[in-house]
């Protein structure tokens, strides 16, 4: 029997929380991840997702309520752009223009084949 528990919107942010210092923690004690620069948010929600999947397996059931999950989505993808370091980027020489290029390459072709399946199952094409 499966068992659903539903936790608030206050309760899920103070989760989130959470979850972020889970990550500094782990993090700061495993040198590894601070090398190859996994940031904390990953670590820590990677930990509880496991845990939460091991919940969901063992009958146990998580409904968090998330209203301003769009917005601090919105708002997390809008500032990526602003940590871009130029000289870092100048510094990868050709390295970065030729992911550029390869990554453009391959947006390319990940477009294609969703318009493509998307025609194919009579899908209208622009939700691809």
């Amino acid at each position: 029997m499966y068992q659903l528990n539903s936790i608030g919107a206050l309760e899920s942010f103070l989760i989130a929380i959470g979850v972020l210092f889970l990550g500094h923690f782990v993090n700061s004690k495993i040198p590894a991840l601070r090398k190859f620069n996994i940031p904390e948010p990953i670590v820590g929600g990677l930990i509880i997702a496991c845990v939460i999947s091991v919940l969901h397996y063992n009958g146990i059931n998580f409904k968090f309520d998330l209203p301003l999950k769009n917005t601090f989505m919105l708002m997390f993808f809008a500032t990526v752009g602003l940590a871009a370091n130029y000289k870092q980027l100048v510094k990868g020489g050709l390295k970065v223009f030729w992911f550029l290029a390869i990554a453009s390459v391959y947006i390319i072709i990940q477009n294609a084949i969703g318009v493509s399946f998307a025609s194919l199952l009579g899908l209208d094409p622009l939700m691809a």
